[in-house]
């Protein structure tokens, strides 16, 4: 690809046959930003679109810190070695099983699986995914009477700054945007800024250790949050759903870090100090 280019690649050419895939981009010198763009057609009848970000690196642990039932997550182990798998829900109450024992699994090397998404709580819910061998993992979302579905990838721990700036909501509109908040490995104290109308409001919130937290931004245009206190490792996403059928809205966000520039002046003493 030439510099400062852009490239489409129709997937379903290059595997036409595979139920579940997983794709890997690699480069050789350069910097490339892949985005892949899942287009579902009924017939001739749209039934959703949506825009897939980069995954968390492979790991032994993998977050998903915003999933609503039904659905179902995908797996892929991309070593050598089958990964042992244990898929687990994290709630405001801290840590459960999937039902029907169907969290546990394992994953052949180089292959993918999914592991359905059924019987979860109302409201939003988090996945934390554990192995014996490193995966990738993102959840698709669908849900029940819409034509529109979402990809929710696992994301990496918020290091420093994260956030994200999207449109208002329409007052009118039957639509509601949520700030989903996972920590794992320990409690976490973080703190929430969000602007509505040119505003900001800062406020700090606990979580629980394998816990979440929701809040609802339905009313906010930018959101930023960091971790100000506590050893949990916490991950963050938006959250926007609303209506049903034809005209039914989900979409999932994972909050990536935000580059922050800050220029320095000199200083220099005039005169003696002390």
């Amino acid at each position: 690809m030439p510099a400062r280019s852009r490239h489409s690649v129709l997937l379903d050419a290059l595997a036409p046959d595979e139920a579940a895939p997983f794709f890997h981009v690699t480069t050789r010198g350069g910097f490339v930003g892949a985005v892949l763009a899942d287009h579902w057609l009924d017939g001739v009848t749209p039934r959703g679109f949506a825009d897939v970000p980069g995954l968390a690196a492979p790991a032994t642990e993998q977050v998903i810190p915003a999933v609503t039932g039904p659905g179902s997550v995908r797996l892929h182990a991309p070593g050598e070695q089958d990964a042992v798998v244990e898929v687990r829900l994290l709630t405001p109450d801290g840590p459960r099983a999937l039902p029907d024992g169907a969290g546990v699994l394992r994953v052949p090397a180089g292959a993918t699986a999914e592991v359905p998404l059924t019987k979860l709580p109302s409201g939003v819910s988090a996945l934390q995914i554990r192995s014996d061998e490193p995966v990738v993992a993102a959840a698709q979302l669908t849900p029940v009477k819409a034509r529109d579905f979402a990809w929710a990838p696992a994301s990496a721990p918020i290091r420093g700054l994260a956030g994200a700036v999207y449109p208002a909501l329409d007052s009118a509109a039957d639509r509601t945007r949520t700030l989903a908040l996972a920590s794992t490995g320990g409690r976490a104290r973080v703190g929430v800024t969000t602007v509505a109308d040119g505003r900001a409001q800062t406020r700090e919130l606990s979580i629980a250790d394998d816990a979440t937290l929701s809040l609802d931004l339905s009313l906010s245009d930018a959101v930023w949050v960091r971790r100000v206190a506590g050893n949990g490792d916490v991950r963050a996403a938006l959250l926007t759903t609303g209506s049903s059928g034809a005209k039914a809205v989900i979409d999932a966000r994972p909050l990536t870090a935000a580059r922050i520039s800050v220029t320095t002046e000199p200083v220099e003493p005039v005169g003696p100090l002390g």
